[in-house]
């Protein structure tokens, strides 16, 4: 079964939020290279984002898909593992839960 769930709008966005910069993970790679707040506080995750792929990768992959394959060769994942990058994730619940990036992955794959 294939659950399409690219119409949740709500994960999809770029803001300033508690003195975080915050992606939600249906952000696509254009919209956060693009936006008005990542390349005015995070330049160089804004960057590799708009380097991503081609223009039809940028436009349809998104930043969540790109830190949850964890590909050691991927330019985001990198990116954002010796910063300050933190994984928020919330359950059906509602309890919430924070992980940084750096540990987010334990792959073998993962340098």
């Amino acid at each position: 079964m294939l659950i399409d769930i690219g119409h949740l709008r709500e994960l999809s966005y770029v803001k300033e939020e508690k003195g975080y910069v915050c992606v939600g993970a249906l952000t696509r790679h254009h919209d956060l290279a693009n936006s008005l707040v990542a390349p005015r506080e995070c330049a160089g995750l804004a960057h590799v984002a708009g380097q991503i792929g081609d223009p039809q990768v940028r436009h349809r992959g998104t930043i969540g898909g790109s830190i949850a394959h964890g590909d050691p060769a991927s330019d985001l994942p990198r990116r954002c593992s010796p910063s300050a990058a933190r994984s928020w994730s919330k359950d059906r619940t509602g309890l919430e839960r924070s992980t940084r990036t750096t540990s987010f992955s334990v792959s073998s794959r993962w340098p």
